[in-house]
């Protein structure tokens, strides 16, 4: 038995990251990766907010930046891209 307490699993939607990653692209229109991973509080919420960027960036609401290696890697919300219904992350 773990020493540790109770491990309770995270229940997190990539629909629902990606529609925070929206929300925050409009309300901040530029902003580095860094910067918005220091607000997300596990693991699991870091890698679902990598992979709702990743979609994002392919149906083209998201500009990414990054001008030098190990430089910050910057993103840019893009509100003149449309696209309709829901977002379904392709298994390619």
């Amino acid at each position: 038995r773990s020493k540790f307490g109770k491990i309770e699993k995270e229940s997190v939607t990539l629909a629902d990251r990606m529609l925070f990653i929206e929300e925050y692209a409009m309300l901040h229109q530029k902003f580095s990766f860094r910067q918005m991973l220091e607000s997300q509080p596990s693991k699991t919420m870091i890698i679902v907010s990598f992979l709702g960027i990743l979609e994002l960036m392919k149906v083209g609401k998201l500009k990414i930046v990054q001008e030098n290696i190990f430089d910050d890697i910057y993103i840019t919300y893009d509100n003149t891209v449309k696209y309709e219904g829901e977002i379904i992350p392709s298994s390619e």
